[in-house]
């Protein structure tokens, strides 16, 4: 099966597609471009492989948290692409994607987004299964909740930034933290398809945090 894989969640824009004769990935970073990026950087990538989306069996997106931007193009492309094209979409969280390349670790793997605000978005994660709630916790939290937890190791990318704000010793860094991760929604999201099937029609983006605008809609009611 030929699955292309998107994610738009964070400031690197990461494809991948995996045909019958290997898998094609595609990054690119910096600022948050992705809706002028994204397209033509998935083109480049399906000419690579000498396919066109309808050629596709499945669609992998990464549904958030992250950029409310990225994640809203990220999913609206993939529903085009899914509409246009015939095939599934499924979507995945983000802190799973990035936390799934170190599903081998013997300790704990804590995938991190910088959430802004002095926050950030992480979970917990052993022997690749999610063992907490997503959270949108400070450094200090975080800190509180890693002082008994050894071995340890960050990943994704607000793993530097998290690491020079803890107060938590012996705590490891993925060297490969600021990659592209969509390469790790391919399996995820066959094994997702096979167990519960495509997403549905109005699956819309996860979000651990109400945006500015929300919360302002929100106050003004209030007020």
């Amino acid at each position: 099966m030929k699955v292309l894989a998107l994610d738009t969640s964070t400031q690197v824009l990461s494809l991948a597609l995996k045909t019958e004769e290997g898998t094609y990935t595609l990054s690119v970073s910096g600022e948050l471009k992705h809706s002028e990026r994204l397209v033509p950087l998935m083109q480049t990538l399906l000419a690579e492989a000498g396919i066109s989306v309808r050629d596709l069996g499945l669609i992998v997106c990464a549904k958030g948290p992250g950029s409310f931007t990225g994640l809203r193009i990220g999913l609206a492309t993939a529903k085009g692409i899914s509409y246009a094209s015939g095939c599934p979409l499924v979507s995945i969280p983000t802190l799973d994607m990035l936390a799934a390349h170190l599903s081998f670790y013997s300790g704990l793997v804590l995938p991190v987004l910088d959430a802004r605000k002095n926050s950030f978005y992480t979970a917990l994660f052993k022997d690749g299964e999610r063992k907490s709630e997503y959270l949108d916790a400070g450094a200090e939290e975080i800190s509180f909740l890693l002082k008994s937890c050894r071995p340890v190791i960050l990943t994704g990318p607000g793993a530097g930034m998290l690491m020079e704000r803890l107060n938590v010793p012996d705590i490891a860094v993925d060297p490969d933290s600021a990659l592209g991760r969509a390469a790790s929604l391919i399996p995820s999201g066959l094994e997702r398809l096979s167990r519960n099937g495509p997403d549905p029609p109005d699956e819309g983006p996860l979000y651990i945090r109400k945006s500015d605008a929300e919360l302002i809609r929100d106050l003004r009611k209030s007020l």
